[in-house]
Formats: C-alpha cells, sequence, structure tokens
C-alpha cells in the first residue's frame, strides 16, 4: 500500500462512474483534430470542444495538484486547439495519472472506511478524528497518532451509547474497549479455538498499543525525558491499525441492523 509523500487535505473517494467520464474526456480531447484558425469546421467544432474542456475543470480539479489545477482553470479553448495544443497534451498526460493514482486511493479501505463515516450522521465524531489523521499524517506525524487513537474511542463511546451501556469512569481508548470487547464477548479465554483466540488477543494489543503510543508520542499528552521521533510510516500504521478496529465495529453495528431489520414481526430477541 503506497501513500503520497505530502497530503494537505484528504479527498473523498470519487466515484468510478465520475473516473470513467473524466477518462472518456480526456480520451475525446486527445482525439479532437487539429484545426487551423482558417477552417471553417474550427469554428463549427470549437463550442464541442469548449463542452469537453468546461467538463474537464468540472471533474478533474479535485484530483490535481494546486499548480495542475490552475493550469487547467487557465486554458483557453481556442488557444488550446492552435497555440498550446502540446501543452494541453502534456496536461492531459498528468490527468490520466491521477485518475490511475485516485482508483488506487478508491481501493485503500481506509479511504473506503471515510466515505461510509461520512454517510452515517451519528457517525460524524468519529469520520472528523479520521479526516484529521489523514490529514496530519506525514506533516505531523504525533498528532495523526492522537487522532487515530481519538477515532477508536470516539467509535466505541457511539457503540456503548447507542446501546445504553454506561460509559467507563475513566473514557479513555483501553477502557472502552474493554466495555465493547465484554458486550460482544470477544474475550480470548472465552474462545475454544485458538486460531480465533489470536485474533482477538491481536486485537487487544493493537489496542493497547495504540493507547501507549498516544500516551508517549501523540499531542494529546505531555512528553517525558525520552523523545519518540514519529515517521509519518508509524502515523500510517497506526491509522490503519485504527481503522481495522473501526471498521470491525462498524461491520458488527450494520450486521445488527439488518438483523433487527430482517427479524419476524413480534419476535423478542432471547
Amino acid at each position: 500500500m503506497t501513500f503520497p509523500e505530502s497530503r494537505q487535505q484528504v479527498a473523498m473517494p470519487i466515484s468510478r462512474a465520475k473516473l470513467e467520464a473524466l477518462r472518456k474526456i480526456v480520451t475525446d480531447m486527445e482525439n479532437f483534430p487539429f484545426f487551423s484558425i482558417e477552417s471553417g469546421v474550427y469554428f463549427e467544432m470549437i463550442d464541442d470542444y469548449q463542452h469537453l474542456l468546461i467538463q474537464l475543470q468540472r471533474l478533474a480539479a479535485p484530483l490535481l495538484s494546486e499548480a495542475n489545477a490552475s493550469r487547467l482553470n487557465s486554458l483557453d479553448c481556442r488557444e488550446c486547439l492552435i497555440d498550446t495544443r502540446a501543452e494541453v497534451e502534456v496536461l492531459l498526460f498528468d490527468i490520466k495519472e491521477a485518475i490511475d493514482t485516485q482508483e488506487i486511493k478508491n481501493q485503500n479501505h481506509v479511504i473506503t472506511l471515510l466515505h461510509e463515516l461520512k454517510q452515517r450522521e451519528n457517525l460524524y465524531s468519529v469520520h472528523t478524528d479520521l479526516e484529521r489523521a489523514l490529514n496530519q499524517a506525514d506533516l505531523d506525524p504525533a498528532s495523526a497518532v492522537t487522532s487515530a487513537c481519538s477515532m477508536v474511542e470516539s467509535m466505541c463511546k457511539v457503540y456503548l451509547e447507542e446501546r445504553r451501556i454506561q460509559l467507563p469512569t475513566e473514557q479513555t481508548i483501553k477502557p472502552l474497549w474493554k466495555k465493547v470487547s465484554n458486550s460482544l464477548d470477544l474475550d480470548p479465554s472465552s474462545k475454544e479455538d485458538n486460531d480465533i483466540k489470536q485474533v482477538l488477543s491481536g486485537l487487544i494489543a493493537v489496542v493497547s498499543g495504540v493507547g501507549a503510543l498516544r500516551t508517549h508520542t501523540g499531542s494529546a499528552h505531555g512528553r517525558g525525558k525520552m523523545i519518540y521521533r514519529l515517521q509519518p510510516r508509524h502515523a500510517w500504521l497506526v491509522i490503519n491499525a485504527s481503522s481495522t478496529i473501526v471498521t470491525f465495529l462498524l461491520a458488527t453495528d450494520n450486521e445488527e441492523v439488518s438483523e433487527s431489520e430482517t427479524r419476524p414481526s413480534g419476535h423478542q430477541a432471547g
């Protein structure tokens, strides 16, 4: 899994349909015939090219760097077809690369999670924490760790509150997760299957590790004598691990909702 070296703002995933439409626009512009200014056909078809250019400017802007977006928005239709055609071809190549990159990003489970969280009004705080973590990962890894940990805490709180389960006195990641895991019967010692035990023990280890890293290196607490120098790769590791926990809880919630909707009317849950 790869990520850009710098990220100023996390863009929401662009749908496959929009990416396909954008790719078609780029292809149509690449194949658009070259006409001289004296050509009558040029004047008849310039509106077609103008329409493509407007669509390109509207759809491609979110994918491009600030410099390329500025170049794209400053393009003039007549100049594109005559004086700056070579420059336009270079820009179209850059846009195709941006489309390819976005398609990869859309497959990233963290970005998919971000998109799903945005659709749920009750998970606004969880979405905000994840978005903040992604925005900070490359620029301020310590703050990203804090936000990733807060995301898990927020998700646990929502899960417990919606089930009217009393929150722990200390509302930090480990006590919150303990309450959630008890509710879901995720205690490894209660399982007979060794593989399940290992997986559940791994979840506990991730929660403990994320919480400890936030305490020692995050921006939420003062730092002691030892200074931890987090790198972006460490922040991404914490973000991915934390997202796995949130995805698991979200899937559990979706499953419970689905079961309640398919339960026969009048059936009382045991």
